[in-house]
């Protein structure tokens, strides 16, 4: 009939194009497969032998060798996109199964008391011995993490896992950064090369302003650094590097902590975009985000400083290590904080194409670079600005309050001294050393009542005061005294004004400084967030604060936890290896588990739908703005 020529005249065709699909895309991975093997070829051939040969061993050929790594994760990655697609829902299929099931539960209690055990072999070994002092920084950690649970809207549906993953990631982390060769000297040379990218800077300050430019140092060599920075920033994302980079931070954290994909983006993004920038990266999905997702993107904003700043505190005299390692240990901690403070009551919407950003509205690399280079005017106008101001209102305070204890017959009373005191406590908690509860106290109310900025300005004019005092001892070996809080070198006739602080107490401030947790900052999210979502106005203003608290908090867990495992002996052991390879252990098991596990809790199979690019059930509601 004709019918049956018909359908069977069709079924060929559909074949056929079907099969001709599947060649097309393996003549393409052949062809990008040849083609990269030609690229190396060549790399290796004319550059890479001749260089390191010449210069092995040296920090050049170091950079060589990243360079070819980079080139062959994106070849990899590149290559490996088609084919995922394909292999996690083949792998999910053939581990399916009650047995399967069974041991995957097992197994996720297992990794519980693997980390917890690793952990605590590791501090009974290496911090106990050694510094037993440091565990009063856990005590500190427990204290935050009891407050956190106190202030949570839904102690019930707190979802515990991501708590207690948010906090070992941010634990190992510190662990391969902190006390391993490897990591110490990964994060100690990306520090240098920031540090030399950002003395390019001062090539134009010198064109712009003379020679004498550094009799100015803040307005003239500082800020133009957050200029060039952001510049370089624009100019990554135009290129799309900065969403590839997100987009992989946001999956591990996703996989890792069970956070939806708008919570995990958001808290990667604040690595490179400021706490105003975020929101507008999210833009899109504000309107479709639950409560608890809105409190999550707010936190990471508090939690996090972004890389122009980075470079502008590094020219302060801050270590550009210790910024780097408390920008990246914050993101777990703050979904940690805003998952155990704001617990999510309502199913989450599934919201597509978060980690697809696009390059920008720029036509060109020159545009975005002068879009980007007006954009940084208004912040360093907006930097200097505020700090004038809060550097103007708290010496207005301090001689107020003085005035105040000179009439009551108190001596050497000031507002930052009463700040000093009031975070005296939360200071010996974290583990800061005696002779600094005062100093540090006073330096985060500073940062807290003003701003970050004025916060690690200060910060750095004690740790060049620690390097004078240094100096006179090894000199002189003469007498020093403390008066107030600033410190007198009897035998040169100097007065350190801010005092002196020791190594461990300028780690530990780093770590709890790295935060825009202010009081300004409140008020910069709160008109950021209702201009872009109106609709949300109510559930914003009613949680910005909340969130504030939060992002402080997260900040303060990172400081008690590289409190716990800073200034130990410098010889790494066995146990640290064991504990290195056992988180890897743990969040592969634990990637392996969201992805191939079908009969879980609602948010574990949205993600592993997500990652499998599987259909979603009929039952879940969808919705892409």
């Amino acid at each position: 009939d004709a019918d049956d020529v018909e359908g069977g005249a069709s079924r060929p065709e559909t074949k056929a194009v079907f099969q001709q699909e599947d060649d097309d895309g393996d003549v393409e991975d052949l062809a990008a497969c040849c083609s990269a093997i030609l690229w190396l070829q060549a790399l290796q051939e004319t550059v890479l032998k001749h260089s390191l040969y010449r210069k092995w061993g040296t920090e050049s050929a170091t950079r060589l060798i990243v360079l070819l790594l980079i080139v062959l994760c994106v070849l990899l990655v590149r290559l490996l996109r088609r084919r995922t697609s394909v292999v996690l829902p083949w792998m999910r299929k053939m581990m399916q199964g009650n047995a399967v099931t069974r041991s995957l539960r097992i197994g996720k209690w297992l990794l519980y008391v693997l980390a917890v055990a690793g952990a605590a072999v590791y501090l009974a070994l290496q911090v106990v011995p050694y510094r037993p002092r440091n565990l009063v920084s856990l005590a500190g950690l427990a204290f935050l993490l009891l407050v956190g649970l106190l202030l949570s809207s839904k102690p019930v549906r707190i979802p515990w896992h991501t708590v207690f993953w948010g906090v070992a990631l941010q634990f190992y982390l510190a662990i391969f950064v902190l006390r391993t060769r490897v990591g110490y000297n990964i994060v100690e040379w990306i520090g240098h090369r920031v540090e030399e990218f950002i003395g390019y800077t001062d090539a134009g300050s010198k064109f712009l302003f003379g020679d004498a430019y550094t009799m100015h140092p803040f307005v003239f060599k500082t800020m133009p650094i957050t200029l060039f920075v952001n510049s370089m920033i624009t100019v990554c994302y135009r290129l799309g590097i900065i969403q590839a980079i997100i987009a992989t931070l946001g999956r591990f954290l996703a996989v890792c902590l069970h956070t939806t994909p708008i919570e995990s983006v958001s808290a990667a993004a604040n690595i490179f975009f400021a706490l105003a920038e975020i929101p507008l990266l999210v833009r899109p999905f504000l309107d479709h985000v639950t409560e608890s997702e809105l409190f999550a993107i707010m936190t990471g904003g508090f939690a996090s400083i972004y890389l122009p700043m980075v470079g502008m505190f590094v020219s302060f005299g801050i270590p550009a290590s210790h910024l780097l390692a408390a920008s990246v240990m914050s993101a777990p901690a703050a979904l940690a904080v805003a998952k155990l403070m704001c617990p999510e009551t309502s199913r989450p919407t599934q919201i597509k194409g978060v980690y697809k950003m696009d390059c920008g509205k720029s036509s060109n690399l020159l545009e975005a670079v002068s879009e980007a280079a007006l954009t940084g005017v208004r912040i360093v106008v907006s930097i200097c600005a505020n700090a004038l101001v809060f550097v103007a209102v708290l010496e207005f305070l301090d001689k107020t309050v003085e005035w105040f204890g000179d009439q009551a017959g108190v001596d050497n009373l000031s507002f930052t001294r009463i700040l000093s005191y009031v975070f005296y406590p939360l200071m010996f908690l974290f583990g800061v050393d005696v002779e600094d509860l005062l100093t540090l106290g006073r330096l985060v109310g500073v940062k807290i009542v003003a701003n970050i900025v004025v916060g690690y300005q200060q910060t750095g004019v004690i740790i060049r005061n620690s390097h004078t005092l240094a100096d006179y001892l090894e000199q002189t070996n003469g007498t020093w005294r403390h008066v107030g809080d600033d410190v007198i070198l009897d035998a040169w006739n100097q007065t350190l004004a801010g005092g002196v602080m020791t190594e461990r107490s300028t780690a530990i401030v780093t770590y709890i400084l790295c935060g825009l947790n202010n009081l300004s900052a409140f008020a910069v999210c709160l008109g950021v967030m209702t201009s872009l979502a109106p609709k949300r106005t109510a559930v914003i203003v009613k949680q910005v604060v909340r969130a504030g608290i939060a992002g402080n908090i997260a900040c303060f867990m990172t400081g008690c936890v590289a409190g716990m495992l800073v200034c130990l002996c410098t010889v790494v052991c066995l146990c640290t290896v064991v504990c290195l390879c056992t988180v890897v252990c743990l969040c592969t098991l634990n990637a392996a588990a969201v992805c191939v596990r079908t009969n879980s809790r609602p948010l574990i199979l949205q993600l592993s739908r997500k990652l499998t690019c599987a259909e979603t059930d009929e039952h879940l509601f969808q919705s892409q703005p």
